[in-house]
């Protein structure tokens, strides 16, 4: 027989019930009001699925391939580029009269050759219009991802407050010291944001890669990691015998803890000046073709640094070159290094004092005046090793 009490305390069994229709009720709700929030936060094609993984700002859109599995003990590898806008994959004017886009990008990757499994992919864009074509890119592959999961996030402007400095693709060109310097400024803390971001900790490589640049070697991609995979500790990882310029003499090379390679254009045979040996002045475009195409010699040059055009000669594709600053055109870092403090310096690192701002080493210039504190050498593939940059 019921009786008010016992309508005031219902049975455990009725209580579950109760509490199962609350949630589910609840949690679809949920559910649908961020589906419209998010825009179809969930979407299935032939080959990927995605989903946003956070309904604030900054969007973060997570792709898993429907053809590969995700093994997270194999998934070793993380590979990362910065965009501003659709602009910013670049064009080849001289040869292909094209602009590329981030279907290319793809297929540069997939002919790396990486099982899918050991790679994803961690991009950055600060247009909403990008964001939205390179969603869309991956839902219309017909073939399966190149990674098996990757995370596109929409950051429009940095967290912080900084005076924006307008990154157009023209600004890359713009001489003025003080411009260029906030504009790298800018750049690096972008890259600081997508490394915290996305490094988890299954990850021992990362690998960064400029969306213009639009030819890559076969192969590049595993030797990274094969001089990345080295062990500092076992005498036969030892590769100061692979290290063939850039070292003096009866000197122990630090263990590889970076490494990068030559970048051409049309008209340029060392487009990425930032990569260099030494730390006496770096000689201009004009200047380094000068001393490697004409033999010119200027006053004190024998203690100028080094550009990578002037190291490379007579090292074969198996030796290295060390560095003493790198860029990011294509670039190899050991993960290790990060989470025990390397960054990309927003500030000129090199010659800090209390009170007194350095001089050298923003961005990707300083990452190895750090990485060799912390006990680390940045190196470059020797021989012919290189990439292919758009001109424009």
């Amino acid at each position: 027989m019921l009786s008010l009490a016992s309508l005031s305390r219902p049975s455990p069994a009725v209580a579950l019930i109760f509490v199962f229709l609350v949630t589910t009720f609840t949690f679809r709700g949920q559910i649908s009001r961020g589906v419209n929030e998010s825009l179809n936060s969930l979407r299935i094609s032939d080959e990927v699925i995605s989903e946003r993984l956070i309904p604030e700002t900054p969007e973060r859109w997570r792709f898993i391939s429907k053809s590969v599995p995700i093994n997270h003990a194999k998934q070793r590898t993380l590979l990362l580029t910065l965009t501003n806008d659709l602009s910013s994959w670049g064009r080849m004017e001289v040869n292909y009269k094209r602009n590329w886009s981030f279907t290319d990008y793809i297929e540069r990757v997939r002919k790396q050759g990486m099982d899918p499994e050991e790679l994803s992919l961690g991009l950055l864009t600060s247009s909403k219009e990008a964001l939205e074509s390179y969603k869309n890119d991956l839902l219309r592959l017909k073939e399966p991802m190149p990674w098996s999961e990757a995370e596109i996030i929409y950051l429009p402007d940095l967290p912080l407050p900084f005076e924006r400095w307008n990154h157009t693709r023209d600004n890359r060109y713009n001489t003025d010291a003080e411009k260029q310097w906030q504009r790298r400024r800018y750049i690096a803390r972008f890259r600081n944001y997508l490394t915290s971001t996305t490094l988890k900790p299954r990850y021992e490589h990362m690998i960064w890669l400029d969306a213009d640049v639009f030819e890559l070697p076969n192969g590049m991609f595993k030797r990274f990691l094969e001089i990345g995979s080295t062990n500092p500790e076992k005498e036969e990882d030892d590769i100061t015998p692979l290290v063939k310029a850039g070292l003096a003499a009866d000197t122990q090379a630090l263990p590889a803890g970076l490494v990068t390679l030559r970048s051409v254009n049309f008209d340029h045979p060392d487009y990425d000046r930032n990569a260099w040996t030494g730390y006496g002045k770096r000689p201009t475009n004009w200047e380094l073709a000068q001393m490697t195409t004409k033999g010119r010699q200027y006053p004190g040059m024998e203690t100028w640094a080094k550009a990578l055009s002037q190291l490379l000669p007579g090292t074969k594709d198996d030796d290295l070159v060390k560095l003493d600053s790198v860029g990011g055109t294509a670039l190899y870092i050991r993960a290790a290094l990060v989470r025990e403090g390397l960054v990309f310096p927003q500030y000129l690192v090199v010659g800090t004092e209390w009170g007194k701002a350095g001089r050298d080493g923003v961005e990707t210039e300083g990452l190895c005046y750090i990485a060799e504190r912390m006990g680390w050498g940045c190196y470059a593939l020797g021989g012919d090793w290189h990439t292919v940059h758009s001109d424009l």
